[in-house]
């Protein structure tokens, strides 16, 4: 079997490394022991964002590891065991690597096969790492789940989840509920006013536009560490040149919110 990667707890990893993680994903449909609707929840994701399409696969890393990166930087910055919120965790790619680093996190997500994914996963890499996964899983409706009761939160996390599960003021002010006088935001979502947005119907979602994020996280006190688009150019751009050549001219156009079909921000409250 091809060697598994588990990263270092402690150490803030490169986007280098971070690409590495999610190439475990293909080794670990050799490895665990899923049923037929667990493989295919897992299979289906992955493939729709894009890793298991070789022609895509350039533009899920840009698109993936290069946020992931950065939001570990700024939840690891100074707690070396933060309590993370993984909002809409799926089968739980981000809260296991947050866990593998040090973090303890709260994993809630609806989808009870997702979950039952992410367990059967977290098994196999505290078999490997040797070491126990502090992740709680639970399959609640993220807008009535308890989060005082699960607090503190230290840091929350969403992936394209956050703008699925509405209305964003009642989710974020109940999750806030929860969360430590110091809490740290790290949120990942589609740019609703991206020229792919105004072109297909479909994508004009009535969810908060990147400057509504930005305004929204201020009325609660929250201050911008960053915010940003997180990818521009299209899938197959990026298997056109290299990273060397692609990397500068999307950031270029990341800075303009015309561009962009997804942003990233990082916010803090003290």
């Amino acid at each position: 079997m091809t060697t598994i990667y588990i990263p270092d707890a402690g150490n803030a990893p490169s986007e280098a490394e971070v690409w590495r993680w999610y190439l475990n994903i293909e080794k670990e449909f050799r490895s665990l022991d899923l049923t037929e609707t667990e493989r295919s929840c897992m299979r289906a994701y992955y493939s729709e964002a894009g890793l298991l399409r070789r022609w895509r696969r350039r533009f899920f890393r840009r698109h993936y590891a290069r946020p992931v990166r950065d939001v570990i930087a700024f939840f690891f910055s100074d707690a070396s065991r933060p309590v993370v919120l993984d909002l809409g965790c799926g089968v739980g790619t981000q809260s296991l690597l947050f866990a593998l680093l040090g973090a303890s996190v709260i994993a809630v997500d609806m989808d009870t096969v997702a979950l039952g994914v992410l367990r059967k996963r977290q098994a196999l890499y505290e078999r490997l790492s040797g070491r126990t996964l502090s992740i709680r899983c639970s399959a609640e409706n993220a807008l009535s789940f308890d989060y005082a009761e699960s607090g503190p939160i230290e840091c929350v996390f969403s992936m394209f989840a956050f703008n699925m599960m509405q209305p964003s003021d009642v989710l974020l002010d109940r999750i806030l509920k929860g969360s430590t006088g110091k809490v740290r935001i790290g949120i990942l979502d589609g740019n609703n006013r991206s020229w792919l947005a105004r072109l297909v119907p479909s994508r004009r979602r009535r969810v908060w536009s990147p400057q509504q994020f930005g305004m929204e996280l201020a009325r609660r006190g929250f201050s911008v560490a960053s915010h940003r688009g997180a990818v521009s150019l299209p899938p197959m751009f990026w298997n056109l040149a290299p990273f060397s050549i692609l990397e500068p001219i999307d950031a270029r156009m990341n800075d303009n919110w015309f561009f962009p079909i997804s942003h990233l921000v990082l916010a803090e409250r003290q």
